[in-house]
């Protein structure tokens, strides 16, 4: 079930920006793989997700393309925090996750 969740958000994600894709794929494929091998080869031989799933697999690549949208909106959204006015410590909190989350995906290779 939480396999299926995954997938939906990672769907979903494609259409929304703020809402990353790959983080979801990667984790629908691990979560089939242990209880759905049907919806596990679906994903992985999806045309847009298998190929992030492969590379992460095999190499523990993350496509450049995908660490700089994912950069780029971690960072739009603490900046819109910050402007829309949220408390000191949910900015902080945030800011320190989405610093750190930042920092390992760009020490990943691209290729």
């Amino acid at each position: 079930m939480l396999a299926y969740i995954s997938g939906i958000l990672a769907l979903v994600g494609v259409v929304l920006p703020l809402l990353p894709t790959t983080p979801f794929v990667l984790l629908a494929c691990f979560l089939a793989s242990k209880g759905s091998p049907d919806f596990a080869d679906w994903l992985e031989s999806h045309p847009r997700f298998g190929p992030a799933i492969e590379q992460w697999r095999d190499r523990r690549v993350v496509p450049l393309q995908a660490k700089l949208l994912a950069c780029g909106m971690m960072g739009s959204s603490w900046l819109l925090l910050v402007f829309l006015g949220a408390s000191g410590v949910v900015i902080v909190v945030s800011g320190i996750m989405l610093f750190s989350i930042g920092i390992y995906l760009l020490t990943r290779p691209s290729f």
